[in-house]
């Protein structure tokens, strides 16, 4: 038997029905065939099957069995007549049938139904920012607009608790992007600007740049001390750590640094110590005077 909810196309083989022999017997009462008969017209009218289920309080599968014996029934009767029935063509109709009604039903009803428009608010609780009062700014939470929100004492202790919880989490990811960031050339030029600006004024490279870029002491070039070091030459303050002039400054490498103490306290007589045990380049002192 060939199920009367089918998708639009039934995948069974066609059944040519010829003769009522074909057709199971069917023992109803009378109370059963007026049931039938209500739920057939019903149906067809357009009604769904939950529909007519929630009339009946019957489910909707047993809904689905009656209409299909009662279009059995119908077949049936119409082969008494001497008529010859493809049962799945028949029944393909009568769904097709069924979908149309249902749709002009659907149809009509929109025309009496009228929706009530009701007034948009700018929330479900609040007619305006508890904050500001606007309307315009859009809701984002507790009554509040999406500017006044984060300056509230509420989304303070969110942020608080949040960070409270995510300690050690945030200082692994500190610790990982600090890494790779101050890697960046950008960054790395940045620093070394920013350390000219506050320390020399701005005048380091052009200090370099007038003693040729070597140490005044060994005459290490800035190259070799890359290569060795890993490091720049040391642009040091001669006298007075404040001036910043460029006679005030000199070039010297990490070696002779380190000779000197590193800090360059009492440059002039440090300064004559070391020229006698290194091979001097600078042979007027005076110059730095």
């Amino acid at each position: 038997m060939c199920s009367l909810i089918s998708r639009k196309e039934i995948k069974k083989p066609l059944l040519i029905v010829k003769s009522i022999e074909d057709f199971p017997k069917q023992k109803l009462s009378d109370s059963q065939l007026s049931r039938q008969f209500d739920i057939l017209k019903k149906y067809k009218e357009g009604l769904t099957l939950q529909e007519i289920a929630r009339e009946y309080k019957l489910t909707r599968e047993r809904i689905r069995q009656i209409i299909e014996r009662g279009l059995l029934y119908e077949a049936r009767e119409i082969i008494k007549k001497g008529f010859i029935i493809d049962l799945n063509e028949f029944l393909k109709e009568k769904k097709q049938k069924h979908l149309l009604a249902k749709k002009i039903k659907h149809e009509s009803l929109k025309k009496f139904v009228k929706k009530n428009k009701r007034e948009k608010r700018w929330s479900r609780y609040y007619d305006c920012c508890r904050r500001c009062g606007t309307v315009f700014i859009s809701h984002h939470a507790h009554g509040y607009c999406e500017k006044c929100y984060p300056k509230t004492e509420i989304f303070k202790e969110i942020q608080t608790a949040s960070r409270l919880r995510n300690i050690e989490k945030r200082k692994k990811y500190t610790k990982e992007y600090s890494k790779k960031y101050s890697k960046r050339p950008e960054v790395i030029e940045k620093r070394k600007k920013r350390w000219d600006l506050i320390y020399f004024g701005g005048n380091r490279e052009k200090a370099l740049i007038r003693d040729k870029e070597q140490c005044q002491l060994c005459g290490l070039s800035r190259s070799e001390s890359y290569k060795k070091y890993n490091n720049d030459l040391c642009v040091v303050h001669i006298n007075d750590k404040k001036n910043n002039n460029l006679e005030n400054l000199i070039t010297i490498c990490r070696i002779c640094l380190k000779l000197n103490i590193g800090k360059f306290k009492k440059i002039k007589h440090n300064l004559k110590k070391i020229i006698k045990k290194s091979t001097p380049k600078i042979k007027n002192f005076n110059e730095f005077n």
